[in-house]
């Protein structure tokens, strides 16, 4: 999804974030994408053959009884 300063301009203020001049929106509009291109990045991975570090617990000797 391209961000443009006009998303994120709508997404500040429906969050009631700051108050951003266009220069700055524009500025950030670059930062902005990279992180939503991540988010996306990751959502993609494929975990099916990962364990989950909540399942897994460490050998405590018997000290949790």
């Amino acid at each position: 999804m391209p961000i443009s300063p006009e998303t994120l301009k709508r997404i500040l203020t429906e969050f009631g974030g700051l108050t951003m001049t266009d220069s700055q929106l524009a500025d950030a509009v670059g930062a902005v994408q990279s992180w939503v291109d991540e988010l996306n990045r990751l959502d993609e991975l494929d975990l099916d053959g990962e364990y989950s570090g909540i399942v897994m617990r460490a050998d405590d000797g018997g000290y949790a009884q």
